[in-house]
């Protein structure tokens, strides 16, 4: 994970295996509680970020889609467990 900050922007740099752990992780407690009435957010400003950045993974990652994708995802739970 890289971070770059700049006066009114953080970037925010994730490896692959990075990427895809956060959005499993998301994806996740997504489904099985909805975040709503189970995870207490201190104002709905939190909620639209976690949204947002699960629907920006979304839209980069092609490995939810693979039929390998269990292979995947422990493959970089391993990646990451390494560093």
């Amino acid at each position: 994970m890289k971070l770059e900050m700049r006066a009114d922007f953080v970037n925010i740099e994730f490896s692959k295996s990075e990427a895809i752990v956060l959005f499993e992780w998301i994806s996740n407690n997504w489904e099985k509680h909805s975040w709503e009435g189970v995870v207490e957010f201190s104002n709905s400003a939190e909620f639209e970020l976690i949204s947002s950045l699960q629907a920006c993974l979304e839209r980069s990652l092609s490995e939810p889609f693979d039929p390998n994708y269990a292979e995947i995802i422990q493959k970089s739970y391993d990646e990451i467990n390494k560093i």
